[in-house]
This record gives C-alpha cells, structure tokens and sequence, in this order.
C-alpha cells in the first residue's frame, strides 16, 4: 500500500510542472520568432531577412501584449461595474476599453508597413496575394493573436 501511494505521489511530482508548463503564454519572442518562421515557410522573406523581420514585429507584438493584459484588467473591473450596476464606471471602463482596442491595429499596422519595406516586389505580391496580414498573426481576429470570435483565443476575457 505504501508503495502504490508513494509511486502516485512521485507520478504527480514529476508531472505537475509539465502540466503547468504547457499552460504558460508565449513570450513576445516566442511569438516573433513563430511569425517570422511561417513567413520564412510561406517564401515571404528569406533567412537573410529574418533578423530584421523580427525587429519589424518584436515592438509591435510586446506592445500589444502589455495592452492585452490592460484590456483583461478593463474586462474584469466593466464586469464589476455590471454587477453593482455602477453606471459612472461602466461608462469609463467602455472608454478604457474602446482606447485600447484602437492602439492594436496601429502597432500592427507599423509593424506591417516595416515590414513590407524589407521586401521585394516578388515577396511583397506574395504577402498580398497569399494571407496577408490577416493570416500571419498582425492583426486580431481569424489568426490574429488573441484568436477568433470574442478575442482572447475565443475564451472572452480572463
């Protein structure tokens, strides 16, 4: 019996953190450098472009995160003010909220326009013609970074 209770408690030691680990949201970096890789896959920018490709997406991607984290924070506190039917502060938190979702799609839009100069004609034509921005992450929504319908990866605010 002691060993049975022994082997489960080791079990639950050892696979405690790999399940906690998978849990954990990619870095700025992790994000960048999977962009950059998919536009390496698709033939947009070559290997000799990636490094200025990322410097293109590095500012935009942490500044969006850091404003995610804003809006999550915003989300929370508008679902207080539901609750306690606190109109003053519904009324902020929906301005809060609104000036925030504006500043995503212009650090994307930077970020894109940086882009779209390091490429040739020939790539810059696959970047419209293929996914455009839409499909490579630069943007919210349908692959965008915070996922599909209602944002956040479809989960709504957290």
């Amino acid at each position: 019996m002691r060993k049975k209770v022994f082997a489960v408690l080791a079990a639950a030691a050892f696979l405690t953190p790999a399940v906690l680990a998978q849990h954990a949201p990619p870095t700025p970096a992790t994000l960048v450098q999977h962009l950059v890789d998919r536009l390496t896959k698709e033939g947009i920018i070559d290997t000799s472009q990636q490094a200025s490709a990322s410097a293109c997406f590095l500012p935009a991607v942490t500044s969006n995160a850091s404003v995610e984290a804003m809006l999550r924070a915003d989300h929370k506190q508008l679902e207080t003010d539901l609750a306690g039917d606190n109109l003053g502060g519904i009324e902020t938190d929906i301005n809060a909220i609104s000036m925030l979702e504006s500043e995503i799609p212009g650090n994307n839009a930077t970020a894109l326009v940086c882009l779209v100069k390091l490429l040739n004609p020939t790539e810059a034509a696959k970047l419209a013609q293929g996914r455009g921005m839409w499909g490579f992450g630069l943007t919210p929504g349908p692959g965008g970074p915070r996922g599909g319908p209602g944002g956040f990866g479809g989960r709504g605010p957290q």
